[in-house]
């Protein structure tokens, strides 16, 4: 998406026009300003705007690192609740805020032990957290949490690179008890 014209002299607003919004949940490891180790970052917090502005009803689910001030963005608790990783449950606290004039909605996923007691994404000096999977186990279950909860119910739901990739098969093995879930499409894209 580019902020020019298109080939057919659409302007970048004009390209949705006329399209039925859609219920967008984008799902990634790390958005900015949040939090940024690469490129992932600069998409997932640019991408969700755009299809804000072209009318799409769209949230961010990230995880809440240590080093995201809550109360800078003026996060505030939505919910709490469980979600079992390897048939032990894990405490999820969900943040909600916005930033500035956009429509995006951000879903701050909180763990403590996971996410919010540590300042790093995925490593310090150079040597991976050894819990990484179940870290990210835990925040693809907590963002199927955000709809199982009926927090946030979209018509799509977008996973981004290995962190958030096992939200798909989750919400999937949902579908098999939920209508409403089977009705939601998914949308996985890996990033260099």
């Amino acid at each position: 998406i580019t902020r020019g014209n298109d080939p057919f002299g659409r302007s970048y607003e004009q390209r949705g026009a006329g399209l039925s919004p859609l219920k967008i949940l984008y799902v990634s490891s790390e958005v900015v300003p949040f939090a940024k180790t690469g490129g992932l970052a600069d998409v997932a917090g640019a991408l969700p705007d755009a299809l804000a502005r072209l009318g799409h009803d769209v949230a961010v689910a990230l995880p809440r690192y240590g080093g995201v001030d809550i109360g800078k963005y003026k996060a505030k608790i939505v919910a709490q609740f469980q979600v079992n990783v390897a048939s032990i449950p894990q405490e999820i606290r969900v943040f909600e805020c916005k930033l500035g004039t956009s429509k995006v909605r951000y879903f701050l996923i909180d763990h403590g032990d996971f996410f919010g007691n540590r300042k790093e994404l995925y490593q310090v000096k150079g040597v991976d957290y050894p819990d990484n999977l179940e870290r990210f186990i835990t925040f693809s279950k907590a963002c199927v949490g955000l709809i199982e909860n009926e927090i946030f119910v979209p018509d799509v739901l977008h996973a981004n690179d290995w962190q958030s990739a096992l939200a798909i098969p989750y919400l999937k093995e949902w579908t098999k008890t939920s209508a409403h879930a089977a009705r939601i499409a998914t949308i996985y894209s890996v990033h260099n």
